[in-house]
């Protein structure tokens, strides 16, 4: 049986208690504290940011292979592509006392050593190992052939580029 009063359902049992429909607000403090802790956990999961950090450092070093395979080709002039401690450019020589410039409209504001210099560097956590020079052909191939592998980490991922010795192919994983 239920009565009403004032918008207040109300409902009888059968020993003749009155028990209201809804929640408690003890009931309400606890749903609320549980949300609370579990957007807390959410919130701290999503802040990490070192593998989206990862995975865009590795699609610039990705760019400038195939940048440096594709200038070699155009220019016909061996291209240095340079993988340093924190950072990844490109020289027309090996030494890089000959940094190559970004392309016309393009500013680079990225940290390296040389505003001028077609260079990008790596966002902190972020490490790329080993550290070398690889030779891009004017033919578009590496010099000496070798293949190349280079590892990009930050956070829990790791990313692998590879360059194909032959034909300078640049692919990653």
């Amino acid at each position: 049986m239920a009565t009403s009063w004032s918008g207040i359902t109300f409902l009888r049992s059968l020993d003749g208690r009155r028990h209201h429909e809804g929640f408690t607000l003890v009931e309400m403090v606890f749903v609320m504290l549980i949300i609370g802790i579990l957007s807390a956990v959410a919130i701290t999961r999503f802040a990490s940011t070192s593998s989206f950090d990862s995975l865009e450092f590795f699609n610039t070093a990705e760019t400038f292979a195939n940048y440096a395979r594709t200038v070699a080709i155009a220019q016909r002039s061996n291209v240095y592509l340079q993988f340093r401690s924190g950072q990844v450019g490109l020289c027309w020589d090996a030494s890089c006392n000959n940094p190559m410039a970004p392309p016309t409209g393009i500013d680079m504001v990225s940290g390296c050593t040389n505003a001028s210099w077609l260079c990008e560097k790596a966002p902190a956590g972020i490490s790329l190992s080993p550290v070398m020079t690889v030779e891009f052909t004017p033919a578009g191939a590496l010099s000496p052939p070798n293949g190349v592998t280079l590892t990009i980490a930050g956070g829990q991922v790791q990313h692998v580029l590879s360059i194909e010795g032959d034909t300078g192919y640049v692919h990653g994983s």
